[in-house]
């Protein structure tokens, strides 16, 4: 869990990013819901053509029945599952730092600055005796007035989805 800052900019870029990470997840979940959805029709594809090529008896039907079922389970369990354990929390989705990182590539007027400044924010108490409070406190305001009007979750690419 990361810890509560009382610092409302502090806060507010959280909650950006946690929009960020929401987004990723759900383009992450319909992504694999296609994907799977494909895997599935090319595998069902597959499985009635090698029946009509071959014309099984029962154990052969059988056995293309099984290695479809399970290579459709396969698929849902990889591409859907994964991230609705994601989404769920059960699974751990990327983090506050990654995701600030990706901003930063994302947006040119910010690169590092966000990552650097969070980092910074996260550790002042601790650095407390080598920097002063103020001028990181000075640094992360001016940083954030600049990321204010950006949004953040253009950073997320969807173009794969769109595709």
């Amino acid at each position: 869990m990361e810890v509560q800052h009382p610092s409302s900019f502090y806060s507010d870029i959280l909650h950006r990013i946690r929009s960020v990470r929401r987004k990723e997840n759900r383009l992450a979940l319909l992504y694999g819901m296609l994907a799977a959805g494909m895997i599935c029709l090319l595998i069902l594809l597959a499985a009635v053509i090698v029946e009509e090529v071959f014309s099984f008896g029962i154990m052969g039907r059988t056995i293309v029945f099984a290695f479809a079922a399970a290579i459709m389970l396969g698929a849902l369990s990889w591409y859907v599952a994964r991230p609705v354990l994601r989404i769920a929390g059960v699974l751990k989705s990327a983090g506050s730092a990654d995701l600030a990182g990706k901003v930063g590539k994302h947006f040119p007027q910010v690169r590092d600055r966000l990552l650097d400044a969070m980092q910074m924010y996260e550790q002042r108490d601790k650095l407390q005796s080598n920097y002063s409070v103020e001028l990181i406190d000075a640094s992360f305001t001016d940083l954030y007035r600049q990321i204010q009007p950006l949004d953040f979750s253009e950073a997320v690419n969807d173009f794969g989805v769109r595709k």
